[in-house]
């Protein structure tokens, strides 16, 4: 029996090793809730009580705009960074909406050491709907640059999910099987 399964898995591994690489090989994804993300702000005056965490996500129950900072886990894989010019990201940013309103994210994608790259998207929902928020083509300065979301979260709506796929020919082909 235990012949039998190690057969089978060298046979599997064989097979993998052997097979062309497809461009959907390339590309990792990632993905984080909404609960993940902090309260954000400048002024020490603003009242984050009606920010509720939850396992669906963050949802923002005033009647004003919130703000949340976010920062999504990446890998330190040579994935997208600046040696690679056909390399890049993308993330996706998906809010419920209860009422209508605008939402509006800033990704800040790098450090002040090495050098930054700032994306800002906004998104109108309309009740009852799932909108996302697509940032594409997304550049790093170098490979393991952070990327950090701060967003505007409309009243009674909620931040929902966030989801990175780094695309990267060189760094993804070592790791396909």
């Amino acid at each position: 029996m235990t012949r039998s399964i190690s057969c089978t898995i060298l046979s599997l591994l064989a097979i993998g090793l052997a097979s062309p690489l497809h461009a959907a090989d390339y590309s990792d994804f990632k993905v984080m809730s909404g609960a993940m993300c902090s309260p954000y702000t400048s002024s020490p005056s603003v009242d984050y009580s009606k920010l509720r965490f939850r396992a669906d996500g963050v949802t923002n129950e005033s009647t004003g705009y919130q703000y949340v900072v976010c920062a999504p886990t990446r890998d330190s894989e040579t994935s997208w960074g600046y040696s690679d010019t056909n390399a890049s990201a993308t993330y996706l940013v998906f809010f419920r909406a209860n009422t209508v309103g605008t939402n509006q994210c800033t990704l800040t994608v790098g450090t002040t050491a090495y050098g930054s790259n700032t994306y800002t998207k906004s998104v109108a929902g309309v009740v009852g709907t799932t909108v996302g928020m697509y940032f594409y083509d997304v550049k790093a300065n170098f490979s393991e640059s952070p990327g950090t979301l701060v967003c505007r979260i409309a009243p009674k709506h909620t931040l929902s999910l966030i989801e990175i796929n780094e695309i990267s020919v060189e760094t993804d082909k070592r790791a396909s099987f």
